[in-house]
């Protein structure tokens, strides 16, 4: 089964109130509901422009794919890619413990992969 889902992006781009999130970008609230928690099972081309846009990513990293049965989980299968395994956290939550150098080191990784520069 191929599904949409903006958990893992917004877990990652750090987004902690993803309804909301949705709302401020013109959603309804039983659609961002919908959106935010994976029980929409449609979404125009172009709402998937938008998020990629958004969150400067691939329809790829939007979708997830699970065997709907066993016959097709085999290793050459073209959708292997988008198997979802790894839970991923809100970056918040990963930053939790780190101490102020680190997150200092890790505002200079990001500027850096951004290609700013970082603050002296």
């Amino acid at each position: 089964m191929l599904i949409f889902s903006l958990e893992r992006i917004l877990n990652l781009k750090g987004v902690t109130d993803p309804s909301g999130y949705l709302r401020k970008r013109g959603y309804g609230k039983k659609k961002a509901i919908a959106i935010a928690f994976g029980k929409n099972r449609m979404i125009s081309l172009d709402e998937m422009e938008q998020f990629c846009q958004d969150f400067g990513c691939t329809p790829n990293d939007l979708l997830s794919w699970t065997p709907s049965e066993p016959k097709d989980d085999y290793p050459t299968n073209p959708l292997q890619p988008l198997r979802r395994t790894e839970e991923v956290l809100p970056v918040i939550e990963l930053m939790k413990n780190i101490s102020n150098k680190g997150i200092a080191e890790l505002e200079r990784y990001i500027q850096e992969r951004k290609g700013d520069r970082p603050k002296e």
